[in-house]
């Protein structure tokens, strides 16, 4: 699916020699009015990037709260098949589940509740912070 993302990479500056071992990748799901830039404008992450030595990737979502549309996008197969290959193809990233975490807020937060518990083989960490519940 062709859609917007935004990657916050850590600073390599501060490293000494080529690292051997692969970054996590925090996952970060933006609110009902935001997009995949809401973090970067309204938060520190791309400083937490630069010295936490994580990849962040923030996909737009757009207003999907990550679920797969009857007669439309496949939200929930996007963030757990297209966006980690995207993110394992470019950059340095960790294969290993227990690198890999999920997290949002509001529409987003209720996206990492979601993808995080129905697809534990993908994420081992979940956060969500002031989520909303839909009723499926």
């Amino acid at each position: 699916m062709e859609m917007p993302k935004a990657f916050l990479l850590p600073d390599r500056r501060f490293e000494d020699g080529a690292r051997e071992e692969c970054y996590p990748v925090l996952y970060l799901l933006h609110g009902f009015a935001a997009d995949e830039i809401s973090w970067i404008r309204m938060t520190e992450k791309e400083r937490y990037a630069k010295y936490a030595e994580v990849i962040i990737a923030m996909p737009c979502i757009h207003r999907s709260f990550c679920v797969n549309a009857i007669h439309g996008l496949r939200y929930e197969e996007y963030m757990v098949k297209e966006v980690p290959y995207i993110v394992h193809e470019f950059f340095h990233a960790s294969w290993r589940r227990e690198d890999q975490y999920v997290s949002g807020v509001s529409m987003g937060g209720y996206g990492a509740l979601k993808l995080g518990l129905s697809h534990l083989e993908v994420f081992d960490h979940i956060a969500a912070f002031g989520f909303c519940r839909r009723k499926d």
